[in-house]
């Protein structure tokens, strides 16, 4: 604007412009997509075979992947609620030895004073 140009001038001069480049262009649905529909869906066509094939050569299917990773989940689950109890035992078994010395501690400074 140094140069005498109103902010309203300035303005209409870049609504003119064409997007800066790394901006999405197109319409919502081809930003959203990543590219032209048509291609997306030739790409996950293509992605869904090579990953079908894998999973048929390593005689994996959805359903075992599905179970895996549920009984994963579930003795991630039950192993971490083990792990819970430990710690609190832990504490118990700590604090029965740690409370009473320093509660004697602290009872010995006492009468220092």
């Amino acid at each position: 604007m140094a140069d005498g140009q109103t902010p309203q001038s300035s303005a209409m001069r870049t609504q003119g412009q064409a997007p800066a480049q790394g901006q999405p262009t197109g319409s919502p649905i081809t930003r959203f997509m990543g590219g032209s529909p048509g291609a997306v869906l030739a790409r996950l066509l293509f992605l869904s075979v090579l990953v079908g094939a894998a999973m048929a050569f390593l005689d994996i299917t959805p359903w075992a992947l599905y179970d895996g990773i549920r009984g994963f989940v579930e003795r991630l689950i039950a192993s971490g609620f083990a792990m819970v109890g430990d710690l609190g035992r832990w504490f118990i078994y700590g604090a029965l030895i740690v409370v009473p010395i320093w509660l004697i501690l602290r009872v010995l400074d006492s009468t220092r004073r």
